[in-house]
């Protein structure tokens, strides 16, 4: 195995372990099967675990450098999934931060002399 080949199947088995997958169902990964996962999945760019159930995993060679491998998350290049993910959560949350009174915007709350 390449140099190269090598340095991206490093790459893909971290990814997996960082996002929770055990050895075993990287190793199936691996061997060209689809897994099937209920649990939880830890995104590395968003620090964010997403629960998940009856997903379906796989690894994918791009089809512009058969060397990289894509991991897919029902179809889906799993980065980007984590990404929507991500996004929906935001979208969730933020209705339910109110900002600050406009009474309380710009008063002084220090001490009186």
């Amino acid at each position: 195995m390449s140099r190269p080949k090598l340095n991206e199947h490093l790459r893909t088995v971290l990814l997996c372990q960082y996002i929770g997958l055990t050895i075993d169902a990287i190793k199936q990964l691996f061997n060209g099967e689809v897994v099937s996962f209920t649990g939880k999945l830890h995104s590395p760019e968003h620090d964010q675990t997403f629960n998940v159930q009856d997903v379906k995993l796989q690894i994918f060679k791009e089809q512009d450098n058969p060397n990289k491998f894509r991991l897919s998350l029902n179809g889906q290049n799993i980065l980007d999934w984590f990404k929507q993910k991500y996004q929906d959560m935001k979208q969730v949350i933020r209705p339910h931060i109110k900002p600050p009174a406009k009474s309380e915007v710009g008063k002084n709350k220090g001490f009186k002399r």
